[in-house]
C-alpha cells in the first residue's frame, strides 16, 4: 500500500531524522565505559570486538550515502566513523592478545576491502546505478558484520548465564536504532537498508532479552551478599535492613 500524507512524512523524514540522532547516541553509548578503561588501564568485562565493526559499518554507509546522495544515511554514520576510530584505538592496547589480533585483522581487512572497491568502482565502465549497487552491497556486508560482532558474546552469555559482557546502553540503543532504520528502509523500498536491519533487529532484541534473563554477575553477587548479611544478622539476633525500615516507618507514624 502506497504511503501518503503524514505517514509518508513520518517514515521518510521524521524516522530517519530520529535515526540520525539515535545512531549518534548508539555509537556514543560506549564512551563512558571506554573512558573508564583508559583511566583504569584495564579492559575488565568490556568486549571491544564490536568497535572495529562500528568502524567498518560506518565507513561503508558513509560511502554508500555519498554515492546515492542520501544525506540521512551519510550523517547517521559520519560521526560514528570518528567514534569508531577512537573506540578502537582506545581499547586495543588493553585487550587480550587474541582480541588484539582480531581487532587488528578487522581494521586491516577493512582497509583492503574499501581500497579494492574504490579501485573497482572508479575504473569500471558501468552506469552510476551499478556502482551504487556495489557500494550498497558493500555497506550491507559491513552492517551485517556490525550486528553479528556481539554474536560470540551472546553465546558466552547463555553458556555462563551471566550478561556482564553485554553493554546495556548499547543494547538498548541498538533496538531503537534498528526500528527507525528498518521503518525508513521499508518506506523508501531500499533493500540495502531494510535487509540488514531486519537481521540486526533479531540480534539486538536477543541481546536485550539476555540482559533481562541473565543478570550481570556483580548484581547477583550483591544480592547474595545482602542476603547473607541479613541471614547473619538474624542469627546474631540483630535487626536486619528490613527491620530498620520497619522501625523507621513506625517511628514516622507515631511521630
Amino acid at each position: 500500500m502506497a504511503l501518503s500524507g503524514a505517514g509518508l512524512v513520518l517514515l521518510t523524514y521524521v524516522f530517519p531524522a530520529i535515526g540520525c540522532v539515535v545512531s549518534l547516541l548508539t555509537f556514543s553509548s560506549s564512551v563512558a565505559a571506554v573512558l573508564q578503561v583508559r583511566r583504569k588501564r584495564s579492559i575488565g568485562q568490556l568486549n571491544p570486538v564490536p568497535y572495529p565493526a562500528i568502524l567498518a559499518q560506518t565507513t561503508g554507509q558513509v560511502v554508500y550515502g555519498s554515492v546515492i546522495g542520501n544525506w540521512f544515511i551519510f550523517w547517521a554514520n559520519a560521526p560514528g566513523l570518528l567514534l569508531g576510530i577512537w573506540l578502537t584505538l582506545s581499547t586495543i592496547p588493553f585487550a587480550a592478545p587474541r582480541v588484539q589480533n582480531i581487532m587488528t585483522a578487522c581494521v586491516m581487512l577493512l582497509a583492503i576491502y574499501i581500497a579494492t572497491l574504490a579501485l573497482v568502482t572508479t575504473h569500471i565502465d558501468a552506469p552510476h546505478h551499478t556502482k551504487a549497487t556495489i557500494w550498497g552491497a558493500a555497506g550491507t556486508v559491513a552492517l551485517v558484520l556490525y550486528y553479528t560482532a556481539p554474536l560470540s558474546t551472546l553465546i558466552k552469555v547463555v553458556r555462563k548465564r551471566d550478561s556482564s559482557s553485554l553493554h546495556p546502553p548499547l543494547c538498548i540503543m541498538n533496538v531503537v536504532n534498528v526500528v527507525c532504520w528498518l521503518s525508513y528502509g521499508v518506506a523508501i523500498k531500499n533493500p540495502f537498508i531494510w535487509g540488514p536491519e531486519t537481521g540486526g533487529a533479531v540480534l539486538s532484541i536477543s541481546a536485550l532479552a539476555l540482559l533481562l534473563i541473565y543478570p550481570r554477575k556483580e548484581i547477583v553477587l550483591e544480592r547474595s551478599r545482602l542476603q547473607a548479611d541479613g541471614n547473619a544478622a538474624s542469627s546474631a539476633g540483630l535487626p536486619r535492613h528490613s527491620d530498620y525500615d520497619s522501625l523507621r516507618d513506625e517511628h514516622s507514624i507515631h511521630g
